[in-house]
């Protein structure tokens, strides 16, 4: 019986061990997915949706005039005074050049983290990676216009 009993407490120790071991993977698995939020991606068709909007709601989600409308190109492409720059929509009110707060992210600080911000820049390149920095700074929603004002621009030129 002691032989038994012996070989009872070493499984049932190996069983302890293995869910204590499954149960610390499983908190760090669910604190990375809560804290890893992705940021949105919208495309031009949904901004012009969302800009269109008065009042209300974006998919149901938030106020629309809660939105933090940021450009994050240049000055100069900002105020349309790059080579090739489209001039900005105004509904983007704040610029925040990107390489700028890139670098100091202090810069960010203007903004408000509680409120949901729409990033755009010429391509979209730049706003994606924003994005994910704005996010990492602890922004609660941030959306990213795929294509930027280049996409924005070729839409809104069809339309006309």
């Amino acid at each position: 019986m002691g032989y038994y009993m012996k070989n009872l407490l070493k499984v049932q120790n190996i069983i302890i061990f293995v869910a204590v071991v499954a149960a610390v993977v499983a908190l760090i698995i669910g604190i990375n997915f809560l804290t890893d939020k992705p940021y949105y991606n919208i495309s031009a068709e949904q901004l012009e949706e969302m800009l269109q909007l008065s009042d209300g709601d974006f998919y149901g989600e938030e106020d629309i005039a809660d939105f933090q409308f940021v450009d994050i190109r240049t000055e100069a492409e900002y105020n349309g005074t790059a080579i090739g720059s489209i001039v900005h929509i105004p509904e983007f009110t704040i610029n925040l050049d990107f390489y700028a707060f890139r670098e100091d992210l202090i810069l960010l600080d203007q903004l408000n983290k509680q409120k949901p911000v729409v990033l755009i820049c010429n391509s979209g390149n730049r706003s994606a990676e924003a994005s994910g920095l704005l996010m990492d700074y602890g922004f609660k929603k941030v959306y990213n216009v795929e294509g930027g004002i280049q996409a924005y621009d070729a839409l809104t030129s069809e339309e006309e």
